[in-house]
């Protein structure tokens, strides 16, 4: 069955096809300026609300749990809509929460353990600011990255870019990495906050405080699961888990891997530690596509305008009716 809407951009019909009419998209964080300089995971906030505004408008927007429920597969005049942020910027406490609660629109947020870590910053937030701010080469663990003007860091060996590396390794060598170059600039000057600081503790239990936005697990150490020993993607999910639900007090019943990147033995890791809502997104669903356990999402980023973002989305969502 297909259903069609307005075209966002160019007013010629669009045809949704999303798996039993619902689609999950992801963000990661807002910020006032709409600034591209460091990355492009933090979304304008006047684009954020005009976002919000269409899918109020031309969305049913559910709580993310719903589209993993018996209730998606009925019939629905619009197409359902899940709200998903990966990372827990604070960014998203201070600009994107108030404008989900003024509308009264679920979303979820999943945190990594990093507040419980010797470390504040996310491992792909320091290689995103040090692309524009390290203009030098540098040396982790006996390893060289070496400055490339306008690009990541590389290994000048095997030619693999700084966050390459960090994908293949544990945590152990990205808090290495965090410490060599974050020694490199000052990432606590204020125009520099909003691009990688995470939520408080007290943030996150105020946040899980509203009406509108749940909690979700996004692994311990933001790993990329596949490539640690099954046996530890277990306890990071655990730990995960415990900790969240000591800080938010409910049962954590959804899961977004790090990156999207999983196996179908994790799947079924997850699931049995009670993980039954997991999320990938789309470059990693592979041949799980079927598997009702585990939902890819479409991301949204700014380097288009915030219409063309959702074009985006709806048309490419993975899941046909």
């Amino acid at each position: 069955m297909y259903r069609t809407w307005v075209d966002l951009s160019w007013g010629s019909p669009l045809t949704i096809k999303p798996r039993n009419g619902s689609l999950i998209l992801m963000y990661h964080g807002v910020d006032i300026l709409g600034s591209k300089r460091f990355n492009l995971r933090h979304m304008p906030l006047s684009d954020f609300i005009h976002q919000l505004e269409w899918l109020h408008t031309h969305c049913q927007v559910v709580d993310l749990r719903e589209i993993f429920s018996e209730k998606d597969r009925e019939e629905s005049s619009k197409p359902r809509v899940a709200i998903t942020f990966d990372d827990a910027f604070r960014n998203v406490f201070k600009y994107a929460v108030p404008e989900l609660v003024k509308r009264k629109l679920p979303a979820t947020i999943f945190v990594t353990g990093v507040n419980r870590l010797d470390c504040d910053i996310l491992w792909g937030d320091m290689v995103s600011l040090a692309r524009t701010l390290v203009k030098e080469d540098v040396t982790v663990n006996g390893r060289t990255f070496r400055y490339v003007p306008g690009e990541e860091h590389k290994d000048p060996d095997s030619g693999e870019s700084l966050s390459e590396v960090c994908h293949k390794n544990d945590y152990r060598f990205k808090h290495e990495m965090i410490e060599a170059f974050g020694k490199k600039f000052d990432r606590y000057k204020d125009e520099l906050l909003d691009y990688w600081q995470l939520m408080s503790d007290d943030e996150i239990r105020k946040t899980a405080d509203t009406s509108c936005v749940r909690i979700g697990s996004h692994a311990w150490y933001h790993n990329n699961l596949p490539n640690v020993p099954l046996e530890m993607a277990r306890e990071e999910l655990i730990s995960s888990k415990n900790y969240l639900h000591d800080l938010v007090g409910y049962d954590i019943q959804t899961l977004a891997y790090p990156d999207g990147d999983y196996s179908p033995q994790l799947v079924d890791v997850a699931y049995d530690l009670g993980l039954t809502c997991q999320c990938t997104t789309e470059t990693y669903i592979g041949d799980t596509t079927n598997d009702p356990r585990i939902r890819t999402r479409v991301g949204l980023y700014p380097a288009y305008s915030w219409k063309n973002q959702l074009n985006y989305a709806f048309r490419n969502a993975i899941h046909p009716i």
